[in-house]
């Protein structure tokens, strides 16, 4: 019984602190997750090569990251495992060791850690000139968008497109590109866009706000408004910018003005210089539609947007 408890709380602490990383309190969470790594804890001591990796909550260290990964590693964690055969392949915190760096990213990919699939095609292809497609179908399929880039690069065109097309769902801009520039030649994405909206939604409704707004550009170009209108509504509720900006213009264009000011005002807040800089014009000329003011002419609060539209490195509002 005494275990059980033991067990219970060690996931109680560790749930609480996941839940401090997540909200991005990383000087919170360092210290526990440093006192549960002490404790033989695989996942905390993952966490804590994580973090010294990226500088989250602490400077980056490669050699404490190589060290925390490989202590979490040596405690069968595969995700770790995984990250320490990047750290070999790429010399950080360690001496280069590319058989190392191999064997660890192989055999992390066959426990289904996704980024070491993806890690370890590249290190095949760098290294040994080979193609491993499977490995990148296994990491596309598990979420990593660059894995569906290389695929999508490597096949014929019409196998690429629903690579591209997952890519974009994961919210890859240059995915997204891809499929527009095939939209513009072809019709083809039509004919696929059924999956692509499965993996987006999904993603989207993840909280991946990149996919959110990369979904609502594909839509854009296939001109369904109101699906674009929908995944950009989706992304701007959780606070990303470029999102919000799209979504005003949109909603201007369609002369909905009282939520495209709202949304322009939101964006501006969270740092789009384009927002900041339409709010200064609007503010300059005013804004009516038919007897309706929606923004009456000051030019104490259009300098202010454009100020900040500057400050924020729109250029054009400079001048």
């Amino acid at each position: 019984m005494r275990k059980i408890l033991l067990a219970l709380g060690i996931l109680v602490s560790l749930s609480a602190n996941e839940s401090l990383f997540e909200k991005g309190e990383y000087k919170k969470a360092y210290p526990n997750f440093k006192q549960e790594c002490n404790k033989d804890n695989s996942n905390a001591c993952c966490r804590l090569g994580e973090m010294n990796e990226f500088g989250l909550g602490t400077g980056i260290s490669y050699s404490y990251a190589y060290k925390y990964y490989k202590k979490s590693c040596d405690l069968n964690n595969k995700k770790a495992c995984g990250s320490l055969g990047k750290m070999y392949y790429l010399g950080l915190g360690v001496n280069k060791d590319i058989k190392k760096a191999n064997d660890l990213l192989d055999n992390a990919c066959k426990n289904d850690i996704y980024e070491a699939c993806d890690n370890y095609a590249y290190l095949q292809k760098k290294e040994y000139k080979e193609f491993k497609q499977d490995e990148l179908f296994k990491a596309c399929n598990g979420g990593i968008a660059n894995s569906c880039i290389e695929l999508a690069n490597n096949l014929n065109p019409n196998q690429g497109i629903d690579f591209y097309l997952r890519a974009c769902g994961l919210g890859d801009d240059y995915g997204c590109q891809m499929v527009s520039n095939w939209y513009l030649t072809t019709q083809v994405v039509n004919n696929k866009i059924s999956n692509f909206s499965d993996l987006s939604d999904k993603e989207c409704n993840n909280k991946n706000y990149k996919a959110c707004k990369s979904i609502g550009d594909v839509y854009r170009y296939l001109n369904n408004i109101e699906k674009t209108q929908m995944y950009y509504e989706q992304g701007c509720e959780l606070d990303d910018k470029d999102s919000c900006a799209s979504l005003a213009v949109l909603q201007e264009h369609n002369n909905d003005f009282e939520k495209a000011i709202k949304n322009y005002e939101k964006s501006c807040k969270i740092g789009d210089g384009y927002s900041c800089s339409r709010l200064g014009y609007m503010y300059e000329d005013g804004l009516k539609d038919n007897d309706k003011t929606y923004i009456k002419t000051d030019s104490s609060k259009s300098k202010k947007f454009f100020q900040k539209a500057c400050e924020l490195g729109f250029t054009k509002a400079c001048n």
